[in-house]
């Protein structure tokens, strides 16, 4: 059987993930990078997927969520009362920058322990670009930075990363390839790519890491959504006005529902494939950037999961 664990996106709400992984590691007393075949993630997905392939317990991954990062959010550097700070990203990039090389270090990409990807969306190209470590050109760029292009580079929180040195490939109308050198990344994956179900699954398909007849089965870990659903005559009634204000935000709203039914869908029509999809719901409050307020709310979260956690996989 292959295992594959994957990540949301959800910044400070990564502490739940790392919690639940923790939970996994300190039951079965065993490291899941022994049973798992390929992590992906997304921002703080891309953080703890990074670190579990670099060789970093689970425990240790949480206590970096409950302590430096908590205390990261809580210093900004952008204050709505001085104006000479109203130019400045909210967030210190180079504070986070230096919590993660401390913990996972400069390797690089292609020396992780488990096969992994990583999304960052790029500005050049303007779409998400999926790093694997297995790649070429991917997996010679230090891990740290490859996290960093995904979950430092929020344009509102952190600013965007230039990576001049990244080779990609552009494909034109005809599908034809031609390579690229350089890109500036903003955010893991402006949203539609927030959550990696559907690459998975594109991995399952391709058979980039499986045989034929083995049974796969999904780990897939939410950071919190709304989950909300507006009546009929909320929506029947949406004015013009109202479509134009919705428009923007409406791909990144349908993405992680659309990827967990489209990956629930293969699974019920293919017997080999298992997905079990964690998540909770919050206010849109506590959905915020770095809403550290809400940590309590985060740990309840976790816990209510944990009685979810399919333990037997990694035993």
């Amino acid at each position: 059987m292959k295992i594959i664990v994957q990540c949301d996106g959800g910044d400070l709400r990564g502490l739940i993930i790392s919690y639940l992984l923790n939970s996994i590691e300190q039951k079965t007393g065993k490291d899941i990078n022994e049973k798992v075949s390929l992590y992906s993630g997304t921002s703080t997905g891309s953080v703890i997927v990074g670190a579990k392939a670099a060789g970093l317990k689970a425990e240790t991954i949480h206590q970096f969520y409950t302590g430096p990062v908590i205390e990261g959010f809580k210093n900004r550097q952008k204050h709505w009362y001085n104006p000479l700070t109203w130019g400045k990203p909210i967030f210190d990039y180079d504070f986070f920058y230096r919590l993660m090389k401390q913990a996972i270090g400069t390797g690089s990409f292609s020396s992780v322990k488990v096969p992994t990807t990583i999304t960052a969306y790029g500005l050049r190209c303007e779409r998400t670009h999926f790093l694997k470590s297995w790649d070429v050109h991917d997996g010679v760029h230090p891990i740290i930075d490859v996290i960093s292009w995904s979950a430092l580079s929020a344009a509102h929180y952190f600013g965007k990363v230039n990576a001049p040195t990244y080779l990609w490939d552009s494909v034109d109308q005809n599908g034809v390839s031609t390579e690229q050198k350089g890109e500036s990344f903003q955010d893991g994956g402006q949203g539609a790519n927030n959550c990696t179900l559907m690459y998975d699954m594109i991995e399952i398909l391709a058979k980039v890491i499986h045989e034929s007849n083995e049974e796969i089965f999904i780990l897939s870990f939410g950071c919190g959504s709304e989950f909300s659903i507006r009546t009929y005559k909320d929506a029947s009634t949406t004015n013009k006005l109202e479509q134009i204000v919705r428009f923007p935000m409406q791909a990144r709203k349908e993405s992680i529902p659309l990827q967990v039914g489209a990956a629930k869908y293969v699974a019920a029509h293919n017997p080999r494939i298992t997905v079990c999809r964690l998540d909770s719901r919050f206010p849109k409050d506590a959905l915020e950037f770095g809403a550290f307020k809400y940590v309590d709310d985060y740990y309840k979260a976790a816990k209510e999961l944990e009685k979810k956690l399919p333990y037997e996989y990694f035993q």
